[in-house]
């Protein structure tokens, strides 16, 4: 598998008064090589914790992570800085947290090639040229990320997250505070990115605009999965299948609204009717 999550858990705690609060609660998932996941889910449903965690930038309390057969919750300091350098990509929602306002917008997308020691000279300008196409902004090579749109500054964020061929994109919140046609070339751009180079993206966001980016959408609400938007070739959000996820250990979170529906309140009742699965709600007096 190319990466996998198993019962990944994390957890943490306020320095001040040892409070521990869960962010993670148990995530098992597959990720293909190539394929492009979203993950949608509110503030605080754990979704940039998930992240950062595939990214390197922090370990979970437990379970395991698997990158190409290694388990990179395990590496050293150096082993997990080389795995930053050199297999993930970030495209973060702030655009000075992937540019520098100092440097233009070659400058910018030329210098993860030149830490990383990567490519040779004539190799990171032809590259750099190449990104910068791809993402329409050549012509802007020389201006300063202060010089560009919200929309410039994500798509030049793309081409440095890109600079140095990485495994895997993560983008978190790549369209926060743009507007809706600007959001929605950027999912064009991310979908393009996608089947062009077959790159391995990953996206998390609150927006529900990107369910239709991909086949399969994961919901995270608590920490958890909690559910699964089934698109096929259905082009509003409004218009997708809403699944719930199932763990290994065959727990399932019924969403929000259906509960609100079919009136369940604590408890629920299983039967088989005409070979199907049906959910009858039992309410608390009843259970007693």
């Amino acid at each position: 598998m190319f990466l996998e999550c198993k019962e990944v858990i994390k957890i943490y705690t306020d320095a001040s008064n040892k409070v521990r609060t869960p962010a993670l609660r148990g995530i098992d998932l597959n990720v293909k090589e190539g394929s492009l996941l979203t993950i949608i889910g509110s503030s605080g449903s754990g979704k940039s914790t998930f992240i950062n965690l595939i990214g390197g930038h922090d370990r979970p309390s437990s379970g395991e992570i698997f990158f190409q057969g290694d388990l990179i919750n395990k590496y050293t300091e150096k082993q997990i800085s080389a795995y930053r350098r050199n297999n993930i990509g970030f495209l973060y929602q702030m655009p000075e947290r992937n540019l520098l306002w100092s440097l233009n917008v070659q400058q910018n997308v030329l210098l993860p090639m030149k830490l990383s020691d990567k490519y040779g000279f004539r190799e990171q300008k032809k590259r750099t040229r190449e990104l910068l196409d791809r993402v329409g902004l050549s012509h802007r090579k020389d201006h300063r990320p202060d010089q560009l749109s919200g929309g410039e500054a994500r798509r030049v964020g793309l081409a440095v997250a890109l600079a140095n061929d990485p495994e895997i994109l993560l983008a978190d919140e790549p369209t926060g505070e743009l507007d809706s046609e600007t959001t929605l070339h950027i999912i064009e751009y991310i979908k393009e990115l996608n089947r062009d180079l077959g790159k391995t993206i990953i996206v998390v966001t609150h927006d529900p605009k990107f369910a239709s980016m991909s086949d399969k959408t994961l919901k995270i609400q608590d920490g958890k999965f909690a559910g699964l938007y089934d698109n096929g070739t259905q082009i509003e959000h409004s218009e997708s299948r809403e699944f719930t996820y199932v763990d290994k250990y065959g727990t399932l979170t019924i969403p929000e609204k259906f509960r609100k529906i079919a009136r369940i309140d604590e408890y629920i009742q299983f039967r088989i009717e005409n070979g199907k699965l049906v959910l009858d709600p039992v309410n608390s007096d009843q259970e007693s």
